[in-house]
Parts: structure tokens; C-alpha cells; sequence
């Protein structure tokens, strides 16, 4: 369903980027592994969160994903707040490229960057560098996830460690289970929810 080596072309450019946003990377959730989706195929996502705050938080993620190229794929989020202050809607747009394939030897990694609107008025660029391992139908995943908000907001990365548990139910369906820990200026999530494949 997903993820073959990049060319040498496509590490460099990865090098690159991380070299750049070395304290600039993602949103509030992951919700998907290490492994990018085959060229024109498509992801979509429904993952309800909870923001782990007092009082809590709850949210809806809508995602979507569709595979641009081998090893290469683009991710759209949208985060419809439901309850809380800490809970902004928000929209975010990243490109995941796939350094390393899952196999006997090495786990699936891979990097995405991109950015995103809260409330229509904060802006953030974003980037996740992630890790994962197919055992059967079982996947687990933990990312470094990142943002860094841009002006008229103050300038600051904002960190979150994710880890996860990725069911595959069937060919088209996986289970999701996800806790984010914010480190610095990130507030900690749990969320569960399903993506589907076409």
C-alpha cells in the first residue's frame, strides 16, 4: 500500500530541509505511520481527540491524503473544535517523503513538512520525522513532531512527541491509537480513529 527508496536526489533534499527546521515541526497529530501512500492513491481520516487539559478539550480531525509520487505523498487536516478553548479549528497542508522502506533490515522512516492556520489568523510551519514497523497486521509509530509559529505571533518552536498503534483491520481500513506529549508550549492529546484507503 505504500513506500519505496527515494534516489539519492530525494535524500539530499530531505538532508536539506531538516537542516533548515531543525526546531520547526508539526501540528497536533500524526494519525498515520512512516510509510507514504503508492502513487494516486488515496487516504481519508476521521479521528476524534481529546485535549488532555482541565477542563478537556474535544476535537474531530478530518484528514485526506492522496500519493503524488513513489515514496512521496501530500496530507491534508482539518480540526473542527467541539469543546474547550484549547481546541482552535484549524487547517494544515504538509509533503511526507519516505527516507527509508520498512523491511527485514530497517523500520519505515520518513519525513513531512508544511504548514498550517489556527482560527484563520496564526500561522505555523510544520514537519514531523517519523519512525515505524510493520509486525503482521500491528504497526507501531513515534514521530518528532514540531511547530514553529510565525509573526505576528511571537517566533517560537513549539515540540510534541507522538508514539502510536496502528491496526490493519483489512486492506482498506486501519485503526489508529494515538497519545501526543507536548514538551515545549504543546499541550498532550489521546485520540483513536480510522483511515480508510481507495
Amino acid at each position: 500500500m505504500r513506500i519505496a527508496k527515494p534516489d539519492l536526489g530525494w535524500m539530499f533534499l530531505v538532508v536539506a530541509l531538516l537542516s533548515l527546521v531543525s526546531c520547526e515541526q508539526a501540528h497536533a497529530e500524526v494519525f498515520h505511520t512512516a510509510r507514504t501512500l503508492k502513487p494516486r492513491a488515496l487516504s481519508l481520516g476521521l479521528e476524534p481527540q481529546v485535549m488532555l487539559v482541565q477542563p478537556p478539550a474535544y476535537q474531530l480531525n478530518l484528514h485526506g491524503g492522496l500519493g503524488l509520487a513513489q515514496a512521496i505523498d501530500l496530507g491534508i487536516l482539518y480540526e473542527l473544535p467541539l469543546t474547550g478553548a484549547y481546541a482552535p479549528a484549524s487547517l494544515g497542508v504538509d509533503v511526507e517523503v519516505g527516507i527509508l522502506s520498512d523491511s527485514a533490515a530497517s523500520p519505515a522512516l520518513s519525513f513531512a513538512l508544511g504548514a498550517h492556520v489556527d482560527d484563520w489568523n496564526w500561522y505555523y510551519l510544520d514537519g514531523t520525522l517519523m519512525l515505524s514497523k510493520v509486525f503482521h497486521r500491528f504497526e507501531p509509530f513515534v514521530a518528532l513532531d514540531v511547530d514553529l509559529s510565525l509573526p505576528p505571533a511571537e517566533v517560537v518552536p513549539r515540540f510534541r512527541l507522538v508514539g502510536g498503534l496502528d491496526f490493519h483491520l483489512s486492506r482498506v481500513t486501519e485503526l489508529i491509537i494515538e497519545l501526543g506529549i507536548g514538551l515545549r508550549g504543546n499541550t498532550s492529546y489521546l485520540s483513536a480513529g480510522f483511515n480508510f484507503y481507495i
